[in-house]
């Protein structure tokens, strides 16, 4: 089944932000937004994949997941490219071969 099959764009959030969050509400918004739509049944988080509002979406979701869901899939994607020839260790979690 490909990526496509895979999510269900009726129940799917697309979560983009900035790199860095730039106070710390944006932080707590981000986070408490994890913790809420990761009680929403079905739904699956897609994200950038770098770090700032998305990571912190993303992080959240899947630790209010694990704890409601015990064990089921978490049903999140991170869009990035499969390998990249520039270094965005700063800004994304990033291989040494660029993956």
């Amino acid at each position: 089944m490909n990526l496509k099959q895979q999510i269900n764009s009726e129940n799917c959030v697309y979560v983009i932000g900035g790199t860095n969050c730039v106070s710390q509400n944006a932080e707590l918004f981000s986070v408490a937004l994890g913790n809420e739509l990761a009680k929403i049944n079905g739904l699956t988080l897609v994200t950038e994949g770098f770090f700032g509002a998305g990571d912190f979406v993303g992080k959240n979701f899947c630790e209010e997941r694990e704890i409601l869901a015990k064990g089921k899939p978490q049903r999140i994607y991170h869009v990035i490219p499969h390998r990249d020839r520039q270094d965005f260790t700063k800004r994304a979690r990033q291989k040494d071969d660029g993956s």
